[in-house]
């Protein structure tokens, strides 16, 4: 037998590398079916969720922006971090795995947010009936058509509420809300209590650097403007009604409602067009919108190349290389106590605010400022105490989860490579200095959030490794972490509204001047890990 006939001998401990064939058979079996799997049972599984709290609560307990928008946002990270991490980084991916773990998130949260939408509009029960006033003794319904009705817009109550918009503040938001009572026709006014409430609002928006007399002058004029319209408007369009769910509106009309000592009825959100068109294309979109992501994702999957170490890691099940995953990161330890507990304050605070129906979904200026805003009328007025306790409180879900994630990954990296208290200084130092330049920046806007804190600390490890490169032991990783985290927030901050780009960046440059401080005084490294 020929040399060249003789099978190939592999060095003992070398892995073998896989041929086209057995890759993709391998990418299939590990990567993309799980992956399919994962997706669909998290959208299924939220979308079944959804379901059964419409079907049990008619208005679910939950706000409906988190059941639309933030569960779907954040809860496919469970999926990922807890089923898809380790599976992904048997690719090689061109930065790291975190690429492969944003394209699936994207594959998963867009037809999820899309089914959301489709389940509030779907999902519940039509009941039809012959006068309005058969709603009070029926079963509770999601959706109600009644043959006779009538408005009586002459008892409506109605409230105005203002409020402050825009990326940096710069609108003047007027609303106006009636709860208009709902009674059968020829119903003799103040006989009986309403059979229901019908929820209408109008709206008139301002710039906000309006004087204090215009803006009152435009919150005038809408109320009497509103007034108007109600009274010429014969209601006729609408076609039928469905249960006003957990949002702002309902929470602003009870309030209304509970303050006049109004009598309790359902309240009723009106609709035009037909009952069976509720729902548009959203369907189809999510659908569609599912098929072209995991289409895309299975192309991405088979042209990344395998590890071969990793795919013989995993073959072996050695799971050495994902100690950092799970509980590792949330665990107090020698060297590791100042990031689990600043996480345990801002949770513990979001948590006991979210109690109180604060910061789950959009959270009023004045609920902010009371629980704690950095808020300048009042630092003016010697309020000093919030340029610190607004660090602690989140305005709403997404913006307690990008911080607490954020804050892990890069105080587990820190933490543990330089002196507890000196990397406590810098969090500290960083969201005083931010927190107090918005404020400065901002006359009348309450800030809050410990993002201004945290960019300090990305500033600050960023500028210890293009100083001195060997100064943090997982150097590649946190400067990974902290360029996503920038760049990520940088843009968020640049295109959203309501996000402080000036508390980030003067966060940022007190973090890097601390670091410079710190690199260029060797005194102050003594005691680093």
């Amino acid at each position: 037998m020929k040399d060249t006939d003789r099978p190939r001998q592999i060095a003992p401990g070398r892995p073998r590398r896989l041929t086209k064939a057995e890759s993709a058979q391998f990418k299939w079996r590990t990567i993309i079916l799980p992956s399919a799997l994962g997706s669909i049972g998290f959208i299924g599984g939220l979308s079944l969720l959804h379901s059964l709290l419409i079907a049990v609560f008619a208005v679910p307990p939950l706000p409906e922006d988190v059941l639309k928008l933030w569960l779907p946002l954040f809860l496919p990270w469970v999926v990922i971090l807890g089923v898809l991490r380790r599976r992904l980084k048997l690719l090689r991916w061109y930065r790291d795995w975190f690429t492969g773990a944003m394209l699936v998130w994207f594959v998963i949260s867009c037809p999820s947010i899309i089914a959301q939408h489709y389940i509030a509009d779907a999902v519940g029960k039509l009941t039809r009936v012959t006068r309005i006033s058969e709603v009070r003794g029926l079963p509770q319904s999601r959706f109600w058509m009644a043959s006779s009705w009538t408005g009586d817009k002459r008892g409506a109550l109605r409230s105005v509420e203002m409020s402050v918009s825009g990326k940096h503040s710069e609108y003047f938001d007027i609303t106006v809300r009636y709860a208009v009572p709902l009674t059968d026709p020829n119903t003799k006014r103040d006989s009986q209590s309403p059979s229901a409430w019908l929820a209408l609002k109008y709206n008139r928006r301002l710039n906000n650097s309006s004087d204090p007399a215009s803006k009152q002058s435009a919150v005038n004029d809408l109320w009497s403007e509103a007034a108007r319209k109600l009274a010429a408007d014969d209601l006729r369009w609408v076609t039928f009604f469905s249960i006003e769910g957990n949002t702002r509106a309902r929470r602003a009309i009870e309030s209304m409602l509970r303050d006049a000592s109004a009598p309790a009825a359902p309240l009723l959100a009106p609709h035009d067009g037909e009952f069976e068109d509720r729902t548009g294309s959203s369907l189809p979109w999510a659908f569609g919108t599912f098929a072209i992501g995991f289409t895309l994702w299975c192309a991405v999957i088979l042209l990344v190349r395998l590890d071969s170490s990793r795919v013989r890691e995993w073959q072996i099940g050695d799971s050495s290389a994902d100690k950092i995953a799970g509980l590792w990161l949330l665990t107090p330890r020698d060297g590791y106590v100042v990031t689990p507990v600043l996480l345990f304050l801002n949770v513990a605070v979001w948590l006991v605010m979210a109690s109180q129906d604060v910061g789950l979904g959009h959270t009023s200026a004045n609920d902010l400022i009371t629980w704690g805003a950095a808020y300048r009328p009042l630092i003016a007025q010697g309020e000093f105490w919030r340029l610190i306790t607004s660090s602690f409180v989140h305005a709403n879900l997404l913006h307690i989860v990008n911080n607490a994630v954020m804050l892990v990954l890069i105080g587990s990296v820190m933490e543990q490579s330089v002196r507890s208290s000196w990397y406590a200084a810098v969090y500290a130092l960083s969201g005083l200095v931010g927190i107090s330049v918005s404020v400065a920046w901002h006359p009348n806007t309450a800030i809050v959030g410990a993002s201004a804190a945290i960019f300090g600390l990305a500033g600050y490890g960023i500028v210890e490794l293009l100083i001195r490169r060997d100064s943090i032991g997982a150097a590649p990783a946190l400067l990974k972490i902290a360029a996503v985290y920038l760049g990520i927030n940088l843009v968020i901050g640049i295109v959203l509204p309501g996000v402080d780009l000036v508390a980030h960046v003067a966060g940022l440059g007190t973090g890097a001047a601390l670091g410079v401080f710190r690199c260029l005084v060797p005194a102050l490294r003594t005691g680093d890990r």
